[in-house]
């Protein structure tokens, strides 16, 4: 285990694993993100449906044509991950996971030491020119080609103040045509929201700040403008839970989750 892996704080990355039922997780995480379930019961349930809304990214990616991946905020490696899921549909695909916690890097590498064409950088998702500068991201990343983005549930851990909507902008420019962006994000409000209403999120939010990650609601429309010059595709900006394939059916009489997500594409 990397020697600058803080055991006592709870981290968001380690904390959405123990959701998914992973392993990779530590007694501080698992205290606080009982805490969150108690407050707010669906928070598993967001993570699992932001995991099946990026496995089905993935799909629709590969059947447009990209073959290499760039999975920012990636997080520990569960089942079914996004190099999973694109080596399962060709085994050329080409995927690189991004993540600043050295735990969450640790964990992937060893996972990956016998996949070729997967690989993993440490560095903030912001700093674009260390992710594609890196040795992995020269390695595994042809800027010439379309390349799949995946954000899912990631942007929502930085403030305003550090310039998400910039670092969209920064890969827009370094990626080819054809380039494609998933997004997912927690909103404040949304018509017919019933997921999580605003006392429930004080509460949640007295939590996370406690761990690695506070956590930044933003309404649709804000998180609409997180896409940059990437232009949505069918269907646009929607609720989460709508990102579903067969894998997932959440039960229709639930209100809707307090999330949405979105595909785009670069021209």
């Amino acid at each position: 285990m990397p020697s600058e892996v803080d055991l006592q704080r709870p981290n968001v990355a380690r904390m959405h694993d123990y959701y998914l039922g992973g392993a990779h997780n530590f007694a501080a995480d698992r205290e606080l993100a009982d805490g969150v379930l108690r407050i707010f019961p669906r928070t598993a349930e967001l993570a699992r449906t932001n995991r099946f809304f990026l496995r089905d990214a993935v799909r629709r990616m590969h059947a447009a044509g990209v073959r290499q991946f760039l999975d920012l905020g990636a997080g520990i490696p569960t089942a079914g991950a996004p190099h999973v899921i694109a080596q399962s549909l060709d085994p050329a695909c080409r995927v690189l996971a991004v993540d600043r916690e050295a735990v969450v890097v640790s964990h992937t590498r060893a996972l990956l030491a016998d996949n070729p064409l997967a690989d993993v950088v440490q560095a903030d998702l912001r700093d674009v020119d260390l992710v594609l500068g890196s040795g992995p991201g020269r390695r595994l990343i042809d800027r010439e080609k379309p390349v799949g983005i995946l954000v899912g549930g990631v942007l929502h851990f930085l403030s305003d103040g550090e310039e998400p909507e910039k670092a969209i902008f920064d890969y827009h420019r370094e990626v080819a045509s054809g380039s494609q962006l998933a997004l997912s994000h927690v909103v404040s409000s949304q018509e017919g929201d019933g997921g999580c209403p605003p006392g429930v999120r004080e509460r949640v939010d007295d939590l996370y700040a406690r761990s690695s990650g506070k956590l930044e609601w933003r309404t649709v429309p804000e998180v609409a403008r997180l896409f940059g010059p990437f232009a949505l595709v069918d269907p646009g900006l929607a609720p989460l839970g709508c990102w579903r394939t067969g894998e997932y059916a959440a039960d229709s009489a639930s209100p809707p989750l307090p999330a949405v997500a979105g595909l785009a594409r670069k021209r």
